[in-house]
């Protein structure tokens, strides 16, 4: 704090130029993502800090497949804001207006198939807890060991994506002028529509799965992390696994719609990018990351990346690494608190 009442309010932006910029798509996960559709990756990041939270907006324009871990020693909640096509959590259906609960340390898998955009926010169990405590169905602390999938009536989605959306209006246009009560109230609106509508809704929880098609491909996505960076092929996946090739081919039909043989291809294309984008010209070439990656043509495999990422792979590694990201401080406006009064017109 720099003086009375001030509450300091730290927004981070990027924007997303491909894969790469998803690893921390909520802020303090550590996600890795396969990009699934052919085209440039576009979109957007803000990242803000208040108090104890952590709130985090994205969007991004083509489908993907992420999976990785969320925060530790917290809690985060999120919605899904937008959605272009189907959206899987946990191999649940989840629709636009729909809450995402994931605890601590939670695991994060999940499949866009689509252009789509979120909102989350992260927060100590602890302060989850206190205000949880005024919704009666959700004061157990047992509550929030699993991860679930909260699907509202459209009343309710229609309602709190409404308040979200201003929430998310006035910390994208004005986070950095933002009086420290002004932060606070956005903090505890932002918290009580997620709550507010959990405690409307049914639950479909993400511990209840079965050895299916998407264990299969979570099994499949452990091996070419550990083998990673040798390529690997369906058949060493079947013998892996144990499983046969129509049975590999029907779990990755069923849940990402390609089959594992184009999917191989784009997880190895994502991991060269991320090679890419991490490298200095200097120190490796485009030759190099390509044969790494199990790519010996190297004209189709310009051909293929360009296609699927929208540039050359030369062109992703000859651009500077972005900066490290500016941080806006607020500074406190006499106005500000009646700006941002969230409560009107909603």
């Amino acid at each position: 704090m720099t003086e009375q009442g001030i509450h300091p309010v730290a927004i981070q932006r990027a924007s997303i130029r491909g894969i790469e910029d998803l690893r921390e798509a909520v802020k303090g996960g550590e996600l890795s993502a396969t990009q699934l559709q052919q085209g440039p990756l576009n979109g957007a990041l803000i990242h803000a800090a208040i108090g104890q939270s952590r709130i985090s907006i994205g969007e991004f324009s083509q489908g993907i497949r992420v999976r990785g871990y969320l925060s530790q020693n917290a809690v985060t909640l999120g919605m899904l804001l937008s959605a272009e096509a189907e959206v899987l959590q946990w191999n649940k259906d989840t629709r636009a207006g729909d809450v995402v609960t994931f605890p601590d340390g939670g695991e994060e898998d999940g499949c866009f198939l689509g252009a789509s955009s979120y909102m989350t926010i992260t927060l100590p169990v602890n302060t989850l807890l206190r205000t949880a405590a005024s919704h009666e169905t959700l004061a157990s602390e047992s509550l929030w060991l699993k991860p679930a999938v909260y699907s509202p009536s459209p009343a309710i989605k229609a309602a709190v994506r409404h308040r979200i959306n201003v929430c998310r209006s006035m910390l994208d246009r004005h986070g950095s002028e933002l009086s420290a009560n002004a932060a606070r109230l956005i903090e505890a609106e932002l918290l009580n529509c997620y709550l507010t509508s959990m405690s409307e809704l049914h639950a479909f929880e993400g511990d209840v799965l079965r050895r299916d098609s998407l264990q299969i491909i979570r099994a499949t996505e452990d091996i070419l992390a550990e083998m990673d960076p040798v390529p690997v092929d369906v058949h060493q996946l079947c013998n892996k696994l144990q499983v046969g090739r129509r049975t590999l081919h029907r779990a990755f039909k069923s849940v990402l719609a390609i089959g594992p043989i184009a999917y191989l291809r784009l997880n190895r294309l994502a991991l060269a990018r991320c090679r890419l984008s991490d490298a200095s010209p200097a120190a490796t070439s485009v030759t190099r990351i390509a044969l790494d990656h199990g790519f010996w043509e190297l004209g189709r495999f310009s051909v293929v990346y360009r296609k699927l990422f929208g540039e050359l792979p030369s062109t992703t590694l000859e651009r500077e690494p972005p900066t490290t990201l500016q941080f806006e401080r607020h500074h406190q406006l006499s106005t500000a608190l009646t700006q941002c009064r969230l409560s009107e017109g909603i």
